[in-house]
């Protein structure tokens, strides 16, 4: 086994690194900077090149960040890296590791639907494949992103002609940067302060968005220009949103009816940065590997139905060879 499930992460004994590391560690690789895949304290980060500012964000001025351009190979104590574009966000990372002749590549999280702000998935064959499984049910589907943004410039137009600010939730971190590079705005974008970080980030890495201002208060906005405004605030934030504004989410799992109970709003945009259960199914095909493992997800669904109706087999990562 090149690569081991351990408490710490996804670990490589023969290279001695880590992939999205839970905890500190002497050197770790980092498919994309969502919180849940970086850890800060690690002597030394290495990542895509495009995930520099990104990464950046996440960690402190002092932390050691070393990059590759997507396609270029290091090799780390005799193991062969390359990171490849997997579509999630910008700057996000399939990452092929390659010794004595095996190629094990793993996905990181990863979508096919294309993406404005971020190269596209980049299909790379290999012996065995550990592959991420959010949505590894057939109930999850997706409509092409043409169908979502016209669906959310219809809602912003509604509201518009009814004087209500159109108020959209969304991660942070790619999800509203993909939105906005998705649509053509018809009234002023304006963007938390988090969303703003973020914003730069993407613009530094040479990616352009539209222009966006930024506020960190309803009140202190003009009437008449918050009701004419998309106003993009990150998940999780405490602020209060004025009582007659139409509030929506975009997410995957509003897919489902349980997924919509969960959060009461006007509207829901189902957008998802992952791949959907027939992409992960495809995405296997593209690859043809020898051995699939699974993480991140809908493991024992996933496994199932690829067993049940696809003929492939597929075992979870994390039972597959254990370092305690």
């Amino acid at each position: 086994m090149l690569l081991h499930w351990s408490k710490k992460g996804v670990y490589c004994p023969e290279g001695d690194f880590y992939i999205d590391p839970k905890h500190p560690v002497q050197r770790a690789l980092i498919t994309h900077s969502h919180s849940d895949h970086v850890v800060k304290g690690c002597k030394v980060y290495v990542t895509a090149e495009e995930n520099y500012y990104l990464l950046r964000l996440r960690l402190n001025k002092q932390a050691r960040i070393e990059t590759l351009k997507y396609g270029e190979s290091r090799k780390i104590n005799g193991i062969k890296v390359t990171f490849f574009p997997s579509g999630h966000i910008l700057g996000a990372s399939q990452i092929l590791l390659e010794h004595h002749g095996q190629r094990w590549l793993i996905t990181g999280d990863f979508k096919r639907h294309l993406d404005p702000t971020t190269p596209p998935f980049q299909v790379i064959h290999a012996e065995v494949l550990i592959m991420e499984t959010t949505f590894g049910h057939p109930i999850y589907r997706w409509h092409s992103p043409e169908v979502i943004a016209k669906q959310i410039m219809q809602w912003w137009h509604d509201c518009q002609k009814q004087n209500r600010p159109a108020v959209l939730i969304g991660y942070s971190m790619g999800k509203l940067q993909r939105i906005q590079k998705m649509i053509t705005p018809i009234g002023p974008i304006l963007v938390h302060p988090i969303v703003a970080k973020v914003n730069a980030s993407y613009k530094k890495t040479g990616v352009s968005l539209p222009l966006s201002f930024t506020f960190l208060h309803f009140n202190k906005i003009q009437e008449k220009l918050l009701n004419q405004s998309l106003v993009l605030l990150p998940t999780g934030v405490k602020m209060r949103i004025p009582s007659h504004a139409s509030v929506a989410m975009a997410s995957g799992w509003f897919q489902t009816t349980q997924g919509r109970s969960r959060i009461p709003l006007h509207q829901y945009f189902v957008l998802s940065d992952h791949a959907d259960y027939y992409q992960l199914v495809q995405t296997i095909k593209d690859v043809a590997p020898e051995k699939v493992f699974l993480y991140h997800g809908m493991v024992n669904t996933f496994a199932s139905f690829l067993k049940e109706h696809h003929a492939i087999l597929a075992q979870p990562f994390e039972l597959s060879s254990i370092i305690l």
